[in-house]
């Protein structure tokens, strides 16, 4: 198609999808850094313009920010849940999330069979204070351990498997299965 809704300047190649793109990343830095009322305020600037053009660019961003918002929240929203299995060098384990933040950081703890230890999910590891960050990207679930070591573990259906790492002396499997 030339000229059209897709072709901004067709001997520029510069294709409206390219511009909702990069817009689609410079209104996430804006909301990001600027807070929720840039998004308002873009929203009444939009509304008020004649121009057709900025109004459909405007309109197909939030569409896509939407769409990328709804599919992140369902993907974080699938760690939440209890978690029983077992860790090579550790023995049984629970991981007990509640809630996944925005920022992707966890709520809730990691239970340990042997000697009863717990430690809860905080902004960062801590032995004395046995807390632990864990942090969802993805599909992949990343924690750093109130006592040494990195889980680093793979979402998929009903499962997250992956490994347990302590420094560059020991690493092993873990596996576990959603209860």
């Amino acid at each position: 198609m030339t000229g059209g809704w897709f072709l901004i300047d067709p001997a520029a190649g510069i294709s409206l999808l390219a511009i909702v793109v990069l817009g689609s990343i410079a209104l996430s830095f804006l909301i990001v850094s600027q807070g929720r009322d840039i998004l308002r305020d873009i929203v009444s600037s939009c509304a008020a313009s004649e121009n057709k053009l900025l109004q459909r660019i405007v309109l197909a961003t939030l569409a896509l920010l939407l769409a990328f918002g709804t599919s992140l929240a369902q993907q974080t929203g699938a760690f939440v849940g209890q978690w029983q299995g077992t860790v090579d060098g550790v023995g049984e384990a629970r991981i007990v999330i509640t809630g996944v933040r925005a920022d992707g950081r966890v709520e809730g703890r990691m239970e340990f069979a042997l000697q009863g230890h717990v430690a809860t999910f905080d902004d960062k590891p801590h032995p004395v204070r046995n807390t632990s960050v864990g942090v969802v990207s993805g599909s992949t679930l990343t924690i750093e351990a109130a006592l040494g070591g990195t889980y680093r573990l793979t979402l998929s259906g009903d499962t997250l498997t992956g490994s347990y790492t302590r420094g560059t002396t020991f690493s092993g499997k873990a596996a576990f299965r959603r209860l």
